[in-house]
Parts: C-alpha cells; structure tokens; sequence
C-alpha cells in the first residue's frame, strides 16, 4: 500500500510542488546565496507546470 495515492491529480500535483520546493530552495540557498523567497515561486510554478503536463501525458498514455 502505498503513503500516497498519485492516481489522485491533486494529491500528485501537491507531491511534485512540494519536491520543487525543496530542491529548488536548497540549490537556491546553498548554492547561489538566494533568499527563501526567490526560491519558492519560480519552484511552485515549475512545480504546477510540470505536475499538470505529467499527469496529463500520464492520463494520455493510458488510454
């Protein structure tokens, strides 16, 4: 049984904004000094931006 359940759009959505989030803000604090701010919008919309597109393709695939 899986922690989540990734069929669900919001719930996949919600997990790679989140993903983005973390990683971005890490690159951007570690690596390029950035503040906290300026990591986490470009991250949530790559986040959104990708999770649509992949759940889309996804759901494509399948049929």
């Amino acid at each position: 049984m899986a922690l989540f359940d990734l069929e669900n759009q919001w719930v996949f959505i919600t997990t790679n904004v989140v993903a983005w989030v973390v990683i971005w803000s890490v690159f951007e604090l570690i690596l390029f000094d950035g503040g906290l701010l300026e990591a986490v919008i470009p991250a949530v919309v790559g986040g959104l931006t990708s999770g649509f597109v992949l759940f889309n393709l996804q759901q494509n695939t399948e049929k």
